[in-house]
């Protein structure tokens, strides 16, 4: 088998040569349409939510800006403590319901573009 510059690494795309990571179309397809049921219940357990943020996360190298995008479905997990129930079921917060709204309408473009692995420090950056 010929070497290669392009693979997917535990659902994450990456280019050896480029130096940029992606998200796969399909799993952000899939992500959008997960996010709009739970927008439309309006619930969720905090194990679904948390499944939902865990994903977001682990995409941080490959969409811009995802932990800040994500604070209101973050906060709806509780917080990870032994006191936690998982089962329990929540009502979505105003917030958490316009960051699902966000998600259903953008990951999918987002996932278009590719982030590089290591971002430009500002002095690197030509300002004219």
């Amino acid at each position: 088998m010929p070497p290669t510059t392009l693979a997917f690494f535990l659902g994450l795309g990456f280019d050896t040569v480029t130096m940029e990571f992606w998200l796969p179309l399909d799993k952000a397809q899939i992500f959008a349409t997960s996010c709009k049921k739970l927008r439309t219940r309006g619930k969720a357990t905090r194990h679904e939510i948390a499944a939902v943020v865990g994903k977001l996360m682990w995409w941080n190298p490959a969409i811009f800006n995802v932990k800040l995008l994500s604070k209101g479905l973050q906060h709806m997990t509780g917080g990870v403590d032994g006191e936690t129930r998982w089962d329990e079921i929540v009502k979505s917060s105003e917030m958490a319901l316009r960051e699902l709204l966000f998600w259903v309408h953008n990951i999918v473009e987002m996932a278009t573009r590719r982030k590089p692995m290591i971002l430009p420090r500002f002095e690197d950056l030509e300002i004219e």
